[in-house]
């Protein structure tokens, strides 16, 4: 975890977010624990989530399940996050695929939105 206020914890400026945007700030291995996303995805009509992010094997991980136990589809874009090496990485993905998640490239992702 980083230390909210360090350099390390801030924004990437090419991925801030515009003013209308919502922010949560996350605490744990999962987006939804400890904050009030699934409650907002819920009131919001939200019944499909794409994730993306680092490290494949653990915060996304946590997410991507944390997501399924709520019955929400996931869609993991598996050329939008990482872990430590391929080999964790491809295990973790076909790990999550069909069973928590449908994993998905960023190509089909455009695709299936048009």
């Amino acid at each position: 975890m980083l230390p909210p206020g360090t350099p390390s914890a801030e924004i990437v400026p090419a991925l801030s977010p515009r003013e209308d945007e919502i922010v949560v700030t996350k605490t744990t291995d999962s987006a939804l624990t400890g904050t009030p996303l699934r409650l907002w995805f819920h009131n919001m009509g939200i019944d499909t989530v794409v994730v993306t992010g680092v490290l494949t094997d653990q915060c996304v991980s946590g997410t991507v399940r944390s997501l399924a136990d709520e019955s929400f589809n996931v869609w993991l874009i598996e050329d939008a996050c990482m872990a430590s090496t391929q080999r964790i990485q491809d295990n973790e993905l076909e790990i999550l695929n069909n069973i928590y998640c449908h994993v998905i490239n960023t190509e089909e992702l455009l695709d299936a939105l048009k």
